[in-house]
């Protein structure tokens, strides 16, 4: 008996939360590098599970977009995983409908990669030391080391604990707003959803723009555009069966905007 397509994400998704859900803890909160999750490989903190997650999660991560487009964000990002979480507290969504909404998003996200590639090249990456100091902890849950950090009275702890702050209580209005409008890794692997042999499709000439897709949808989109998560969640519930996971099949050219059809209806 198969498992429904949610049920089977749900447990991916919680599985690589137990598993990284450290690292994105302490790459948010207590990481001595301007950018997080980046330079694991040299950071000092012996309590970090970065060190020897960040290969075989870079491996996964990149390996995935090439053979089926954004799979990662949707089954296996403990972020991800967090703001669907928080996404289930409240019932319903809000009208994001407009493909000038996509084309600001997808700038928004290139930005804030524009952004960190910059800050990687000046905190990470610089001649002198990257890192100036080393809060060290018996535990990756010592609050304390969270504490002492942040008397360093640098930027970079209030910024990335208020972007998370965001990321999580932003959920609650719009689904995954941190993939959709502020990720820079996203900024990158929308691209993969346009040349992966594997992914979630739509067969728009059975397509009859019902909205089925986008009310299901943890990203509120359609499936095989840019800010789609490959979830496959709109595939059961799709009416006229236009929704098909798998190799690619020839298509026309993506619909303007890339991530909504303006005849689908308004969400309440």
């Amino acid at each position: 008996m198969k498992l429904p397509v949610t049920v089977l994400r749900r447990a991916i998704q919680g599985v690589s939360f137990l598993v990284t859900g450290q690292w994105l803890f302490m790459g948010f909160l207590r990481c001595p590098f301007g950018v997080p999750f980046v330079a694991c490989a040299t950071c000092p903190l012996g309590d970090c599970s970065g060190k020897f997650l960040l290969l075989p999660v870079a491996i996964l991560l990149f390996g995935s977009a090439l053979v089926a487009g954004r799979v990662f964000c949707g089954w296996v990002c403990p972020l991800g995983f967090l703001q669907d979480a928080v996404r289930m507290l409240r019932h319903g969504r809000a009208a994001e409908a407009g493909p000038w909404r996509v084309r600001l998003r997808n700038a928004t996200r290139l930005v804030a990669l524009a952004i960190c590639v910059w800050l990687v090249f000046r905190y990470n990456y610089p001649a002198e030391r990257a890192h100036a100091y080393v809060v060290r902890s018996r535990s990756v849950w010592d609050w304390q080391a969270v504490k002492t950090a942040w008397t360093m009275g640098l930027a970079r702890y209030p910024v990335r604990a208020m972007l998370l702050l965001v990321a999580l209580l932003g959920a609650l209005a719009l689904p995954r707003l941190w993939c959709r409008w502020l990720c820079p890794l996203g900024a990158l692997l929308s691209l993969s959803n346009r040349f992966a042999p594997l992914g979630v499709r739509l067969k728009q000439d059975a397509c009859t723009s019902c909205g089925a897709c986008r009310r299901i949808c943890p990203a509120d989109t359609m499936p095989g555009t840019g800010e789609c998560v490959a979830c496959a969640e709109c595939r059961p519930i799709c009416p006229e069966h236009a929704v098909a996971v798998g190799l690619a099949p020839k298509q026309p050219p993506p619909l303007p905007g890339d991530g909504h059809r303006e005849d689908l209806p308004e969400e309440a």
